[in-house]
């Protein structure tokens, strides 16, 4: 890429985002968590060595994703709003988080929820780092998964340069030389101020599991495990080892909803994803049973309910 390369839009829903961000080098599966607007905003500012993307979701999201690999990817909520929970750390707003690439992370977000993340090719990072300073004991290769919060006006700085190539003259067409300038200055700005306004945070402890939420994971594990299964709460708790009240608390602590919806959700995005790539080769009722969908008049009812659409409108779009 010989200069910065942008774009903006708006998407009906969570599955449009996927090709948008795998064109930024990440692995995604976000799932909606309750009805309503899918409605996605997203912005990207690529250079060589570098990606910014914004993103905004409408509602609560379950967002499960792999940052590009050779790159250090962090997160930064764009403004006071509601928080991201990842695992038992909920995420506040004037905060910086390191994913780790290999094991990526798994968080659940609310409505109105918006971030910036930013991927920063590992040896240009190195590279800033040298030569801002030598003699720092910072190790890049400790980052992944640490957090920090900083006081209220500290990220101010970061923000707006963030804005700067996203939004304004960049949203528009720009004459060669100007592009050439700003992939020039994002290439080297962005990394030293992004260690620049680390280094003023405040590093918080890791945060032990419960034991509801070590068999959360396991629930979460098992449903991932057997999508076309319909699986009963009652499976869940055999499996998991855990009693009814406590997977109902997890589930509501972590998600918002019952271990029962969560479910039902589950296979509902599944035959939403399957009605959009498969062919006309199967039909709407094949692919529902294939995921244990046996009453169909009720199955359309949720469908409608979660996606706002029927799934014959879905299939329709997809064509």
């Amino acid at each position: 890429m010989d200069q910065l390369q942008s774009a903006s839009a708006a998407l009906p829903g969570v599955d449009a985002l996927s090709p948008v961000l795998e064109s930024a080098g990440w692995g995604i599966d976000f799932r909606p968590l309750d009805p309503g607007p899918e409605d996605v905003a997203v912005q990207l500012a690529l250079s060589e060595g570098v990606s910014l993307v914004r993103v905004g979701m409408a509602n609560s999201i379950h967002q499960r994703a792999i940052p590009p690999a050779g790159y250090t990817t962090v997160g930064i909520p764009t403004m006071p709003q509601p928080s991201l929970r990842i695992g038992r750390r909920e995420v506040q707003s004037e905060s910086i988080t390191f994913f780790d690439t290999a094991s990526g992370f798994d968080a659940v977000s609310q409505g109105g929820f918006e971030a910036w993340t930013l991927s920063i090719d590992d040896r240009l990072l190195a590279d800033t780092l040298a030569l801002r300073s030598p003699e720092s004991q910072l190790e890049l290769a400790a980052l992944p998964g640490m957090h920090r919060e900083f006081a209220p006006g500290d990220l101010a700085r970061l923000r707006s340069r963030f804005a700067h190539y996203l939004t304004g003259s960049l949203s528009s067409e720009l004459i060669a030389r100007a592009r050439q300038n700003l992939d020039a200055e994002l290439r080297s700005e962005i990394p030293a101020l992004l260690l620049e306004t680390w280094s003023a945070g405040t590093d918080l402890p890791y945060v032990r599991l419960a034991s509801r939420m070590r068999a959360l994971r396991r629930a979460v594990g098992y449903i991932e495990a057997h999508p076309r299964q319909a699986i009963s709460v009652e499976t869940l708790c055999r499996e998991c080892a855990a009693s009814a009240s406590t997977l109902e608390r997890a589930f509501r602590e972590h998600f918002g909803v019952s271990p029962k919806r969560y479910l039902n959700n589950t296979r509902l995005v599944h035959v939403k994803r399957e009605l959009q790539w498969r062919g006309a080769d199967a039909t709407i009722a094949d692919i529902a049973a294939e995921y244990g969908f046996w009453h169909m008049s009720k199955f359309a009812a949720d469908y409608r309910k979660l996606f706002g659409e029927l799934p014959s409108q879905t299939r329709a779009g997809a064509a």
